[in-house]
Protein backbone atom coordinates (compact mmCIF):
# COMPACT_ATOMS: atom_id res chain seq x y z
CA UNK A 1 0.00 0.00 0.00
CA UNK A 2 0.57 3.61 -0.71
CA UNK A 3 2.72 5.37 2.61
CA UNK A 4 1.06 7.92 4.27
CA UNK A 5 1.49 10.03 7.40
CA UNK A 6 0.33 9.97 10.99
CA UNK A 7 0.84 11.81 13.87
CA UNK A 8 2.03 10.52 17.33
CA UNK A 9 3.14 12.71 19.84
CA UNK A 10 2.96 15.65 17.45
CA UNK A 11 5.79 14.00 15.09
CA UNK A 12 4.73 12.79 11.59
CA UNK A 13 5.61 8.66 11.37
CA UNK A 14 5.41 7.17 7.68
CA UNK A 15 2.60 4.79 7.17
CA UNK A 16 2.13 1.67 7.18
CA UNK A 17 3.00 0.56 10.67
CA UNK A 18 2.24 -2.56 12.24
CA UNK A 19 0.78 -2.76 15.69
CA UNK A 20 3.59 -3.30 18.05
CA UNK A 21 5.42 -0.63 15.74
CA UNK A 22 2.65 2.17 16.60
CA UNK A 23 3.10 1.32 19.83
CA UNK A 24 6.48 2.14 19.67
CA UNK A 25 7.01 4.42 17.56
CA UNK A 26 4.17 6.51 20.15
CA UNK A 27 5.76 5.85 23.47
CA UNK A 28 9.15 7.28 21.91
CA UNK A 29 7.47 10.43 19.73
CA UNK A 30 5.67 11.27 23.72
CA UNK A 31 8.97 10.50 25.74
CA UNK A 32 11.08 12.60 23.24
CA UNK A 33 8.24 15.40 22.91
CA UNK A 34 8.23 15.34 26.99
CA UNK A 35 12.22 15.77 26.66
CA UNK A 36 12.77 19.08 24.89
CA UNK A 37 9.82 20.60 26.08
CA UNK A 38 11.77 19.83 30.05
CA UNK A 39 15.43 20.26 28.75
CA UNK A 40 14.28 23.78 27.05
CA UNK A 41 10.88 24.92 29.20
CA UNK A 42 9.65 24.97 26.08
CA UNK A 43 5.95 25.87 25.61
CA UNK A 44 3.21 26.83 23.44
CA UNK A 45 2.92 30.59 24.86
CA UNK A 46 5.83 32.69 24.94
CA UNK A 47 7.08 35.99 26.71
CA UNK A 48 8.99 38.50 24.65
CA UNK A 49 10.48 42.27 24.43
CA UNK A 50 10.43 44.13 21.80
CA UNK A 51 11.42 47.89 22.35
CA UNK A 52 10.87 47.58 25.73
CA UNK A 53 7.23 46.57 25.51
CA UNK A 54 6.90 43.13 26.65
CA UNK A 55 4.34 40.66 24.76
CA UNK A 56 2.93 37.10 25.57
CA UNK A 57 2.16 34.94 22.63
CA UNK A 58 1.33 31.53 21.24
CA UNK A 59 2.53 29.80 18.11
CA UNK A 60 -0.82 30.30 16.73
CA UNK A 61 -0.81 33.83 17.08
CA UNK A 62 1.67 34.98 13.80
CA UNK A 63 0.85 34.32 10.06
CA UNK A 64 3.72 33.47 7.81
CA UNK A 65 4.30 35.56 5.05
CA UNK A 66 6.72 34.59 2.97
CA UNK A 67 9.71 32.07 2.90
CA UNK A 68 13.30 33.27 3.85
CA UNK A 69 15.18 30.03 2.96
CA UNK A 70 15.07 25.93 3.64
CA UNK A 71 17.82 23.98 4.63
CA UNK A 72 18.25 20.09 6.43
CA UNK A 73 17.06 21.33 9.71
CA UNK A 74 14.36 23.45 9.21
CA UNK A 75 12.01 26.11 7.47
CA UNK A 76 12.52 29.92 7.97
CA UNK A 77 9.97 32.53 6.87
CA UNK A 78 9.19 36.01 7.81
CA UNK A 79 6.00 36.47 10.23
CA UNK A 80 3.55 38.75 11.45
CA UNK A 81 2.05 39.20 15.49
CA UNK A 82 -1.13 39.73 14.21
CA UNK A 83 -1.89 41.97 17.84
CA UNK A 84 1.14 43.83 17.63
CA UNK A 85 2.16 43.95 13.73
CA UNK A 86 5.84 43.77 14.64
CA UNK A 87 7.57 41.47 12.07
CA UNK A 88 9.96 38.94 12.87
CA UNK A 89 12.41 35.70 11.13
CA UNK A 90 10.51 32.64 12.54
CA UNK A 91 12.86 28.78 12.32
CA UNK A 92 10.61 26.41 12.37
CA UNK A 93 12.42 22.82 13.01
CA UNK A 94 10.75 19.05 13.08
CA UNK A 95 11.15 17.63 16.43
CA UNK A 96 13.62 14.20 15.76
CA UNK A 97 14.02 10.85 16.41
CA UNK A 98 17.71 10.91 16.25
CA UNK A 99 19.18 11.78 18.61
CA UNK A 100 21.94 13.75 17.27
CA UNK A 101 19.79 16.07 15.57
CA UNK A 102 17.73 16.72 18.78
CA UNK A 103 20.77 17.85 20.08
CA UNK A 104 21.68 19.95 17.88
CA UNK A 105 18.19 21.45 17.92
CA UNK A 106 18.75 21.86 21.73
CA UNK A 107 22.08 23.34 21.35
CA UNK A 108 20.80 26.07 18.71
CA UNK A 109 18.77 27.26 21.12
CA UNK A 110 20.99 27.06 24.30
CA UNK A 111 23.64 29.38 21.75
CA UNK A 112 21.05 31.77 20.85
CA UNK A 113 20.05 32.36 24.59
CA UNK A 114 23.66 32.86 25.24
CA UNK A 115 24.20 35.85 22.23
CA UNK A 116 21.55 37.96 23.15
CA UNK A 117 23.86 40.45 24.40
CA UNK A 118 25.97 40.50 21.19
CA UNK A 119 25.32 43.20 19.24
CA UNK A 120 26.49 40.84 16.07
CA UNK A 121 24.16 37.68 16.56
CA UNK A 122 20.79 38.15 14.96
CA UNK A 123 18.89 38.82 18.14
CA UNK A 124 16.79 35.83 20.00
CA UNK A 125 13.11 36.77 20.99
CA UNK A 126 12.36 32.92 22.06
CA UNK A 127 11.19 29.28 21.39
CA UNK A 128 7.67 28.08 21.16
CA UNK A 129 6.95 24.23 21.08
CA UNK A 130 3.41 23.61 19.28
CA UNK A 131 2.25 20.31 17.29
CA UNK A 132 5.65 19.18 16.76
CA UNK A 133 7.43 21.67 15.56
CA UNK A 134 10.27 23.68 17.47
CA UNK A 135 9.50 27.79 16.58
CA UNK A 136 12.83 29.88 17.15
CA UNK A 137 11.98 33.73 17.23
CA UNK A 138 14.36 35.92 15.85
CA UNK A 139 15.17 39.36 14.92
CA UNK A 140 14.06 40.27 10.92
CA UNK A 141 16.90 41.22 8.31
CA UNK A 142 16.79 42.38 4.98
CA UNK A 143 18.57 39.57 3.55
CA UNK A 144 21.65 37.30 3.47
CA UNK A 145 24.95 38.61 2.39
CA UNK A 146 24.21 35.94 -0.64
CA UNK A 147 21.53 37.14 -1.88
CA UNK A 148 22.75 40.54 -1.12
CA UNK A 149 25.61 40.53 -3.02
CA UNK A 150 24.11 38.35 -5.80
CA UNK A 151 21.49 41.32 -6.22
CA UNK A 152 24.77 43.88 -5.73
CA UNK A 153 27.09 41.98 -8.80
CA UNK A 154 23.91 41.68 -10.95
CA UNK A 155 23.22 42.99 -14.28
CA UNK A 156 20.25 44.60 -13.25
CA UNK A 157 22.59 46.67 -10.47
CA UNK A 158 26.13 46.67 -11.58
CA UNK A 159 27.25 47.94 -7.96
CA UNK A 160 30.21 45.99 -6.93
CA UNK A 161 30.98 45.79 -2.74
CA UNK A 162 33.01 48.73 -2.00
CA UNK A 163 35.83 48.36 0.31
CA UNK A 164 34.25 50.26 3.39
CA UNK A 165 31.46 47.84 3.37
CA UNK A 166 33.81 44.73 3.14
CA UNK A 167 35.84 46.31 6.06
CA UNK A 168 32.62 46.64 8.30
CA UNK A 169 31.37 43.24 7.38
CA UNK A 170 34.81 41.79 8.13
CA UNK A 171 34.81 43.51 11.62
CA UNK A 172 31.41 42.82 12.24
CA UNK A 173 31.93 38.79 11.88
CA UNK A 174 34.65 38.41 13.75
CA UNK A 175 33.12 40.36 16.51
CA UNK A 176 30.72 37.71 16.29
CA UNK A 177 32.90 35.17 16.22
CA UNK A 178 35.08 36.54 19.10
CA UNK A 179 31.78 36.84 21.71
CA UNK A 180 31.08 33.09 20.58
CA UNK A 181 34.38 31.84 21.09
CA UNK A 182 34.77 33.78 24.53
CA UNK A 183 31.31 31.42 25.24
CA UNK A 184 32.90 28.02 24.03
CA UNK A 185 31.01 27.81 20.94
CA UNK A 186 32.34 27.30 17.39
CA UNK A 187 29.83 28.18 14.32
CA UNK A 188 31.41 25.65 11.69
CA UNK A 189 28.94 26.76 9.31
CA UNK A 190 30.52 30.14 8.68
CA UNK A 191 28.93 31.40 4.76
CA UNK A 192 27.62 34.23 3.20
CA UNK A 193 24.11 33.15 3.63
CA UNK A 194 24.41 32.87 7.72
CA UNK A 195 25.67 36.28 7.42
CA UNK A 196 22.77 38.40 7.80
CA UNK A 197 22.55 42.72 6.66
CA UNK A 198 20.12 45.09 7.07
CA UNK A 199 19.26 48.80 5.84
CA UNK A 200 20.99 50.49 8.89
CA UNK A 201 24.03 48.44 7.76
CA UNK A 202 24.06 46.03 10.70
CA UNK A 203 25.90 43.17 10.06
CA UNK A 204 25.31 39.54 12.28
CA UNK A 205 25.87 36.17 12.48
CA UNK A 206 22.57 33.81 12.17
CA UNK A 207 21.70 29.81 12.28
CA UNK A 208 23.57 27.97 14.91
CA UNK A 209 21.87 24.29 13.70
CA UNK A 210 25.14 22.57 13.58
CA UNK A 211 27.30 24.35 16.39
CA UNK A 212 29.88 22.91 18.30
CA UNK A 213 30.70 23.15 21.52
CA UNK A 214 34.48 23.74 22.47
CA UNK A 215 36.53 20.91 24.97
CA UNK A 216 40.02 22.84 25.43
CA UNK A 217 39.40 24.67 22.16
CA UNK A 218 38.48 22.13 20.39
CA UNK A 219 35.60 20.72 18.43
CA UNK A 220 35.18 16.92 18.02
CA UNK A 221 32.80 16.53 15.34
CA UNK A 222 33.19 17.64 11.62
CA UNK A 223 30.03 19.22 9.44
CA UNK A 224 29.54 22.50 7.77
CA UNK A 225 29.15 23.31 4.20
CA UNK A 226 31.38 21.95 1.63
CA UNK A 227 32.18 24.98 -0.43
CA UNK A 228 33.72 26.83 2.59
CA UNK A 229 35.52 23.83 4.04
CA UNK A 230 38.97 24.42 5.96
CA UNK A 231 41.57 22.06 4.37
CA UNK A 232 42.17 20.17 7.70
CA UNK A 233 38.11 19.17 7.70
CA UNK A 234 39.15 17.37 4.74
CA UNK A 235 42.40 15.85 6.02
CA UNK A 236 42.46 14.79 9.13
CA UNK A 237 45.94 14.34 8.87
CA UNK A 238 46.72 18.09 8.86
CA UNK A 239 43.94 19.07 11.66
CA UNK A 240 46.93 19.83 14.16
CA UNK A 241 48.92 21.92 11.58
CA UNK A 242 51.40 19.15 9.80
CA UNK A 243 50.03 15.73 11.45
CA UNK A 244 48.65 13.99 14.32
CA UNK A 245 51.07 11.99 16.79
CA UNK A 246 50.33 9.04 18.14
CA UNK A 247 47.43 9.45 20.68
CA UNK A 248 46.05 12.14 19.57
CA UNK A 249 42.48 12.69 19.01
CA UNK A 250 41.83 14.53 15.64
CA UNK A 251 39.48 17.83 16.50
CA UNK A 252 38.84 21.29 14.97
CA UNK A 253 39.48 24.92 16.50
CA UNK A 254 37.98 28.12 15.60
CA UNK A 255 40.83 28.20 13.26
CA UNK A 256 38.50 26.37 10.51
CA UNK A 257 36.01 29.21 11.09
CA UNK A 258 38.61 31.71 10.16
CA UNK A 259 38.64 30.18 6.69
CA UNK A 260 35.63 30.26 5.92
CA UNK A 261 35.52 33.22 6.66
CA UNK A 262 38.29 34.17 4.07
CA UNK A 263 36.49 32.23 1.50
CA UNK A 264 32.79 33.92 1.98
CA UNK A 265 35.48 37.70 1.75
CA UNK A 266 36.87 36.35 -1.46
CA UNK A 267 33.38 35.56 -2.47
CA UNK A 268 31.69 38.75 -1.45
CA UNK A 269 34.88 41.26 -2.72
CA UNK A 270 35.29 39.01 -6.02
CA UNK A 271 31.14 38.09 -6.92
CA UNK A 272 32.14 34.72 -7.34
CA UNK A 273 33.18 31.72 -5.60
CA UNK A 274 36.91 31.41 -5.49
CA UNK A 275 36.63 27.24 -5.81
CA UNK A 276 33.67 27.31 -8.35
CA UNK A 277 32.65 23.46 -7.86
CA UNK A 278 34.64 20.46 -7.62
CA UNK A 279 33.57 17.88 -10.10
CA UNK A 280 34.16 15.12 -6.59
CA UNK A 281 34.96 14.81 -3.34
CA UNK A 282 38.33 13.56 -4.07
CA UNK A 283 38.82 16.61 -6.45
CA UNK A 284 37.71 18.60 -3.30
CA UNK A 285 40.23 16.83 -1.28
CA UNK A 286 43.22 17.20 -3.56
CA UNK A 287 42.59 21.23 -4.41
CA UNK A 288 42.54 22.29 -1.18
CA UNK A 289 45.32 19.89 0.32
CA UNK A 290 47.46 19.92 -2.60
CA UNK A 291 46.43 23.48 -4.27
CA UNK A 292 47.51 26.98 -3.44
CA UNK A 293 45.24 29.20 -0.98
CA UNK A 294 42.96 31.32 -2.95
CA UNK A 295 43.77 35.09 -3.42
CA UNK A 296 41.98 37.77 -4.80
CA UNK A 297 42.96 38.58 -8.31
CA UNK A 298 43.74 42.09 -9.62
CA UNK A 299 41.13 41.77 -11.94
CA UNK A 300 38.86 41.18 -9.18
CA UNK A 301 39.75 43.73 -7.39
CA UNK A 302 39.79 46.13 -9.99
CA UNK A 303 41.00 48.92 -7.96
CA UNK A 304 38.41 48.82 -5.45
CA UNK A 305 40.45 47.08 -3.06
CA UNK A 306 43.93 47.80 -0.86
CA UNK A 307 46.45 45.56 -0.52
CA UNK A 308 45.63 44.91 3.12
CA UNK A 309 42.86 42.70 2.16
CA UNK A 310 44.63 40.72 0.25
CA UNK A 311 47.36 40.33 3.08
CA UNK A 312 44.36 39.88 5.81
CA UNK A 313 42.97 37.12 3.32
CA UNK A 314 46.60 35.32 2.88
CA UNK A 315 46.41 34.99 7.45
CA UNK A 316 42.74 33.89 7.11
CA UNK A 317 43.81 31.29 4.10
CA UNK A 318 46.75 29.71 5.51
CA UNK A 319 47.15 26.05 4.43
CA UNK A 320 47.63 24.55 8.01
CA UNK A 321 45.22 25.34 10.89
CA UNK A 322 48.30 26.53 13.17
CA UNK A 323 49.63 29.15 10.80
CA UNK A 324 46.20 30.71 10.75
CA UNK A 325 45.39 33.78 12.49
CA UNK A 326 43.64 33.72 16.03
CA UNK A 327 40.76 35.83 16.20
CA UNK A 328 42.22 38.26 18.09
CA UNK A 329 45.07 38.64 15.92
CA UNK A 330 42.97 39.24 12.88
CA UNK A 331 40.82 41.80 14.71
CA UNK A 332 44.42 43.52 15.22
CA UNK A 333 45.32 43.39 11.70
CA UNK A 334 45.39 46.40 9.72
CA UNK A 335 42.49 45.95 7.48
CA UNK A 336 40.22 46.16 10.20
CA UNK A 337 42.20 47.33 12.98
CA UNK A 338 41.00 51.15 12.43
CA UNK A 339 37.36 49.95 12.34
CA UNK A 340 36.76 49.99 15.87
CA UNK A 341 37.42 54.20 16.27
CA UNK A 342 35.17 54.71 12.88
CA UNK A 343 32.57 51.61 13.34
CA UNK A 344 29.60 54.26 13.32
CA UNK A 345 30.80 55.99 10.25
CA UNK A 346 31.52 52.87 8.59
CA UNK A 347 28.18 51.40 9.68
CA UNK A 348 26.41 54.53 8.68
CA UNK A 349 28.07 53.82 5.02
CA UNK A 350 27.35 50.25 5.20
CA UNK A 351 23.63 51.03 5.40
CA UNK A 352 23.59 53.63 2.77
CA UNK A 353 25.11 51.06 0.41
CA UNK A 354 22.65 48.53 0.92
CA UNK A 355 20.02 50.92 0.39
CA UNK A 356 20.98 51.79 -2.62
CA UNK A 357 21.31 48.09 -3.96
CA UNK A 358 18.15 47.14 -2.42
CA UNK A 359 16.42 50.36 -4.12
CA UNK A 360 18.35 49.98 -7.63
CA UNK A 361 16.51 46.43 -7.82
CA UNK A 362 13.07 45.98 -9.05
CA UNK A 363 11.07 43.59 -7.57
CA UNK A 364 11.67 40.04 -9.85
CA UNK A 365 15.52 41.05 -9.65
CA UNK A 366 15.58 41.02 -5.71
CA UNK A 367 12.86 37.35 -5.68
CA UNK A 368 15.72 35.88 -8.06
CA UNK A 369 18.08 35.90 -5.84
CA UNK A 370 15.83 35.87 -2.57
CA UNK A 371 15.42 38.72 -0.62
CA UNK A 372 11.76 39.69 -0.20
CA UNK A 373 10.35 43.10 -0.68
CA UNK A 374 8.39 44.43 2.22
CA UNK A 375 5.23 47.12 1.60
Amino acid sequence: PAKSARRFGGVKLALPLNFAEAIEAATRAAKLTDTISQSQSLADVAAFSVDGVTMTARATDFDSLDELGSGRFGVVDRVIHRDSGCLFARKRIRLSFDQQEHELQQREISVLKRTVECPFVVYFYGAMFHDGDIHILMELMDASLRQFYLAAYSSAVNMPITNPVLQYIAYSVLKALSYIRSIEVMHRDIKPSNMLINRSGRVKLCDFGVAGILKNSIAKSNVGCQLYVAPERVSISMATGGGLGAGDEPGFTTASDVWSLGISLLELASGAHPYGSWKNPFHQVQHLTEGPPPSLSAEAAAGRFPQELNDFLSCCLAKKANDRWRLPQLLEHPYVGGVVAMETELRDRTGQFVCSVLDRCDSSSLAAVGVTVKE
